[in-house]
């Protein structure tokens, strides 16, 4: 790949802001999405702020994808129309991080681009770095409108090298997260904790959502105490290991791997996952763990 056929970009917002602006080209344009969409959701708006672009939200369904039925129903009540905004594009996460990084299914994709080519519509795999790559005029009009954003990148070689180090080593490192990841589904599964639960037919690739029951702890709580090290997790454990998840809702948490997460690693995480749980069990038999001071030091 050339420079003529890609572009980089300081963040991934702005690469999908260009994206979106080089495809909507016209203000008041409508954008199809699915509502929990990183790009509807997690981008302050920002193609209706900047571009005048008009979101309109799907509903997804648990697979990160949405209804076709539904979709077409939307395009084709616009389509013509003298009092609809104009639907142009059609935006799809691919993984869906809100469905627990669920891989979109090809057939699916395929049949979004025989309707989106049915309508006129084009269709955007929206993406998840901060690199456009596309035929040479997309990339010259997404040079045009990085200039209209502000944006500028320098030394981009250094970005390109390490873009095509990830690729020559994808499928070794892809292959190894995703495997980690469903071994530490499986092992929140074998716990058969009352406290967490897991849906392993939804662990697709290198990210977990992993569910939190009751009313104590709380996902937050939960991931407090998997980042704290106690004495006595030390001397029942012989391990001081701190892990870093994320309360991703009231009900759940996340947890993502990456290149320089081992085997061993998730091993550890899954044995402080089991460590911490029971020590909240415990809390629970005692009568302690709804308490406001039950948060405290183990």
């Amino acid at each position: 790949m050339g420079t003529e056929d890609a572009l980089f970009v300081p963040t991934a917002t702005m690469a999908n802001l260009i994206a979106v602006m080089c495809h909507c080209q016209r203000r008041g344009a409508q954008l199809l999405l699915g509502r929990e969409a990183h790009l509807h959701v997690y981008e302050h708006g920002g193609v209706a702020q900047v571009a005048g672009v008009h979101f309109q939200a799907l509903p997804d369904l648990p697979d990160g994808t949405f209804d076709l039925d539904q979709l077409e129903l939307t395009i084709r009540e616009a389509h013509g129309s003298r009092y609809h905004p104009r639907p142009e594009l059609i935006c799809l996460e691919n993984t869906h991080s809100s469905a627990g990084g669920r891989a979109l299914p090809l057939a699916y994709l395929q049949q979004v681009r025989l309707l989106a080519d049915r309508y006129g519509l084009q269709g955007l795999g929206a993406p998840a770095g901060a690199v456009l790559a596309g035929r040479r005029e997309f990339v010259a009009e997404a040079w045009r409108v990085r200039k209209l954003l502000g944006g500028g990148m320098r030394q981009a070689g250094v970005l390109a090298a390490a873009a095509r180090l990830g690729l020559e080593h994808a499928e070794t490192t892809l292959r190894r997260d995703h495997d980690n990841a469903r071994r530490f589904a499986q092992g929140v599964q074998e716990l058969n904790s009352p406290l967490c639960s897991v849906n392993l037919t939804a662990v697709e690739t290198n990210i977990v959502l992993v569910g939190v029951k009751g009313d104590w702890p709380s996902p937050t709580e939960l991931c407090e105490r998997m980042q704290a090290v106690s004495e006595e997790e030390v001397a029942e454990t012989g391990h001081a290991v701190s892990v870093l998840l994320f309360p991703w809702s009231a009900r759940s948490l996340r947890a993502v791997w990456h290149w320089n997460i081992s085997a061993h690693d998730t091993e550890l995480a899954k044995n402080k996952l089991d460590f911490v749980a029971r020590k909240c069990q415990e809390k629970l038999a005692l009568g302690l763990g709804t308490s406001p001071w039950s948060t405290g030091g183990d």
